[in-house]
Formats: C-alpha cells, sequence, structure tokens
C-alpha cells in the first residue's frame, strides 16, 4: 500500500491546531520538523523559527480523499483567520516507507569489544 504524504509550513503559533487536525485525520501520527542548530547542554536556547513543517501520512486507498478533504477543510478554516500556506502531497510507496530509514543506520562500534548493529546489516568480525 502507498502512502499520501501531507505537510505546511506554518508559523509556530499555528503548530498545534494543525497537529490537532493532521492527527485527527491522519493515520499515519504527525511530524513537526522545527529547525535545529544549537546545543541545549551548552545553555543555548532554540531558535524561534519563522516557518514550522508540519506532517501527516494517510493510507493511498478508498479513504485518502475524504481524509484528505477534511484536512483541507480545517486548514482552509484557519486561512480565514491568518495566511499560512498551502497543502503540498506526495505518494510515498510502502516500501520506501519501510526501509529507507535502514540507509541512514550502519554498524557502531562502542569500545574495543561491543559493537551495535543493525537488523539486517551484515558485518564481520
Amino acid at each position: 500500500m502507498d502512502w499520501l504524504e501531507i505537510s505546511i509550513d506554518v508559523p509556530p503559533e499555528f503548530v498545534e491546531p494543525l497537529s490537532n487536525i493532521f492527527q485527527r485525520y491522519g493515520t499515519g501520527g504527525v511530524v513537526i520538523e522545527n529547525p535545529s542548530g544549537f546545543n541545549p547542554d551548552e545553555g543555548e536556547l532554540p531558535p524561534v523559527p519563522d516557518l514550522v513543517t508540519v506532517r501527516t501520512y494517510i493510507p493511498a486507498d478508498n479513504t485518502s480523499r475524504e481524509r484528505k478533504s477534511h484536512i483541507e477543510v480545517g486548514v482552509n478554516l484557519i486561512n480565514h483567520l491568518h495566511p499560512i500556506g498551502s497543502l503540498k502531497e506526495r505518494i510515498l510507496a510502502q516500501e520506501d516507507w519501510e526501509t529507507s530509514w535502514q540507509e541512514h543506520f550502519h554498524p557502531l562500534r562502542i569500545g574495543k569489544n561491543i559493537v551495535i548493529c543493525p537488523t539486517g546489516e551484515n558485518m564481520t568480525i
């Protein structure tokens, strides 16, 4: 099954209401992407971003049109209060969804005798 990724870039004050809409009508949860590049261990405070990306995922099946329509209604209502932009969407193949994260995780040596090796990775010692 393929997935429909729906995202929007919004000012920080609109993250919570959009997350609620996405959580209600999406099935893959909500992803909130904040800018990084600060170190809280050094006492640095996170920068206040101009825009934050909010994403959700819905299955590309017979329910996707209705779910997307509900999300669009919520976004349009918020747009009446303050212009926040428009939705972006893209289709993700199921195999990409399940395996794409693995390309970022490789065996990790910790000290002399310990190696953490992700499932699916082959490693010779």
